[in-house]
């Protein structure tokens, strides 16, 4: 007894390696059969998900080669004829190029069909070419009155459009400076406002008859040179009326000029009015200096990028404050690591 247990435990173990090998065997056979089965039945072969990948095609041949000379049953796959025309002309010399267009006979039709489907370019899609960046445009109103506004002013950016108020002490002078760089110039037309505030020289007002009313704005744009457009210096009560702003497009159609509504009040009419005239035209998105702080304007500003980003463009309007003119001094220098541009107000035009 004590020579036959080693016996039969050596036989035990014997007969489990020969059962474990024939499981292997048949569970990897299974699988090849499985994966023959799995490729006769698919029309089309796995890459076709790249139809809609890169304009730029990868090397399909390098693809075929090492991916399916791992098959087991190469002949037997779907790519099994086109890696069998592969190798003959590498073999011959005649490949040298991306795999032939031209298939053998004895690729199917359908799968030919398939294979010069996917192999084609893909068309351009929107995807493969970058956003154009937001863009913003800024105007400093209120310009005229004094030095200091106009000198800062004209440190900025030239893209930065000026609005002058028209017979003011330093409205000439700023503007010809303005024009010896080419920067934007408007008419920052005095209108009569909700809370009776004084308007200066040049104002419009709701009580004058059309006569006055018109010779008062063309003096306005006549005390200016160089001028391309005109929007309001505050205005919440003449913008809401829709016959004074036809009195103001009656007068700036003719000279070609556009209108920037600076919408003093979500009820105002001007430019609806300009649209209707046919006049290039804009409105404001953004007041940035409503209060003259750093951190008021900061927060103001970053307000203007959002509205450009979800808009693709936006409209800022500011005043020659120390704190205006220091802030975006600065700013607009760092301006294209937010992916953002300036550009000059005429490019937001419609």
């Amino acid at each position: 007894m004590y020579c036959v247990t080693p016996l039969c435990h050596k036989l035990k173990t014997f007969c489990w390696s020969v059962v474990s090998i024939l499981s292997v065997q048949c569970f990897s056979s299974s699988l090849i059969s499985e994966e023959s089965t799995l490729a006769t039945e698919k029309s089309s072969p796995p890459f076709l998900l790249l139809r809609n990948g890169p304009s730029i095609l990868p090397n399909y041949d390098e693809y075929f080669v090492d991916h399916f000379n791992k098959s087991k049953q190469l002949n037997n796959s779907f790519f099994g004829p086109i890696i069998k025309q592969l190798n003959n002309e590498v073999e011959e010399g005649s490949h040298k190029g991306p795999l032939s267009p031209t298939l053998s006979d004895d690729v199917p039709p359908k799968a030919q069909d398939s294979l010069h489907t996917a192999l084609k370019p893909s068309p351009k899609q929107s995807m493969d070419s970058l956003p154009a960046p937001a863009k913003i445009s800024i105007v400093i109103d209120d310009l005229g009155y004094n030095r200091k506004g106009m000198e800062g002013a004209l440190a900025l950016p030239n893209a930065v459009a000026l609005a002058i108020l028209p017979h003011t002490p330093f409205s000439k002078k700023t503007a010809a400076a303005a024009n010896k760089t080419n920067r934007l110039i408007l008419l920052h037309a005095p209108m009569e406002n909700k809370k009776s505030l004084r308007l200066g020289p040049g104002g419009l007002y709701s009580d004058m008859e059309m006569e006055e009313f018109k010779q008062t704005l063309l003096e306005d744009l006549e005390s200016i040179s160089g001028i391309v457009g005109v929007n309001n210096h505050m205005g919440s009560l003449l913008t809401q009326k829709s016959m004074q702003m036809k009195w103001v497009m009656d007068i700036i159609a003719p000279k070609k000029l556009f209108f920037l509504d600076s919408v003093t009040t979500s009820d105002s009419v001007a430019q609806k009015t300009a649209q209707d005239y046919g006049l290039q035209t804009a409105k404001r998105d953004v007041f940035l200096d409503n209060i003259p702080t750093e951190k008021a304007i900061a927060k103001q500003f970053d307000r203007l990028l959002k509205v450009a980003r979800e808009n693709g463009s936006a409209i800022a309007i500011g005043h020659p404050y120390p704190e205006t003119m220091h802030f975006l001094l600065k700013r607009l220098d760092i301006l294209k690591k937010d992916g953002v541009i300036l550009v000059p107000l005429d490019m937001q035009l419609k």
